[in-house]
């Protein structure tokens, strides 16, 4: 289908029986978005209008990404094994990498940098596990006010969450609850290396 469409057929007539002339009509105005937009060259008609994006790439969307704990840190998972928060926009030690374990809203979450998986021991103590069928690797994220939450898939019947304390700590599992700032993320999309 192209941009203008015909709106009348051969043999249209109007209500006095006088044949009517074919008017022009812009139709499907997403296309024209899309056509507009040289990033979104190759898409059909019917998709999304991405028309926003400006010339961008697609190269943002993925799973590597940062977590932002509402206490103002980045959740990082060291070579060290050490977990904590860092207040620094862009750290290397930040991108994470979200994996599926089963179905939906079941993950582990992997330190790109460090190539260690956020777990959490029997004392609620967040730390960087290599083994990744540890079952301590395992959370399940849940949306709580526009912000996610990861509850371990372990230690579900204790409530303990995944948090940062105001002082960039990793907070304690037993000290935490769905409702605390600190155990409240945002994700931050992380472009990819050209």
């Amino acid at each position: 289908m192209s941009e203008k469409e015909d709106s009348g057929s051969e043999d249209s007539v109007d209500e006095v029986g006088q044949k009517r002339e074919k008017r022009e009509t812009l139709r499907n105005k997403e296309s024209i978005l899309l056509t507009a937009n040289p990033s979104c060259s190759g898409m059909q008609p019917n998709q999304f209008d991405c028309s926003f994006r400006e010339g961008l790439p697609l190269s943002h969307y993925g799973f590597r990404m940062q977590l932002y704990c509402r206490t103002g840190f980045h959740l990082v998972i060291r070579e060290n094994g050490k977990v904590e928060g860092v207040d620094d926009e862009v750290h290397e030690d930040a991108i994470v990498e979200f994996n599926s374990v089963n179905h939906y809203g079941i993950i582990r979450i992997r330190g790109v940098k460090s190539n260690l998986y956020l777990a959490m021991n029997a004392k609620g103590k967040l730390y960087g596990e290599a083994n990744p069928e540890n079952p301590a690797t395992i959370f399940i994220e849940s949306d709580f006010n526009s912000y996610f939450t990861y509850l371990s898939q372990k230690y579900k019947a204790n409530g303990w969450y995944v948090g940062i304390k105001k002082s960039g700590k990793a907070k304690p599992g037993q000290r935490t609850k769905q409702t605390q700032k600190a155990v409240h993320f945002l994700k931050r999309r992380m472009p990819l290396p050209e």
